[in-house]
């Protein structure tokens, strides 16, 4: 089992063109254990619990991704957010989690909720 730290808002280019996550914070964060060979659709279904957003999304609507590790970020200044899209994305999400001592949060944009 691996800790995931979940929060929920959007990645906005800022004026020196660095990405950042800006955190909704009426949604709060989210702190699960998930096994480590869950698949993209059980991380999806996880994550739309988690939150509460069962009758407000679909999973479609869901967009999963983080910020590299600290010390890759330094390596590669102006990285984009790195998105999960699949269950090998997945496992290279939980990877970092595991192999890094810093906190990697796993960033959630809700699209077309009402609510």
């Amino acid at each position: 089992m691996v800790e995931i730290y979940s929060v929920c808002g959007k990645w906005n280019l800022n004026d020196k063109f660095q990405w950042e996550f800006l955190v909704d914070s009426n949604k709060g964060g989210s702190l699960s254990e998930v096994d480590e060979n869950v698949t993209y659709i059980d991380f999806v279904e996880m994550v739309i619990q988690d939150f509460g957003l069962g009758c407000l999304v679909k999973d479609r609507d869901i967009t999963l991704s983080y910020e590299l590790p600290p010390r890759m970020k330094s390596l590669v200044k102006d990285s984009p957010p790195v998105y999960i899209r699949n269950d090998r994305q997945v496992r290279t999400f939980i990877s970092k989690i595991k192999g890094n001592g810093e906190l990697i949060r796993l960033c959630v944009t809700v699209r077309n909720a009402t609510g």
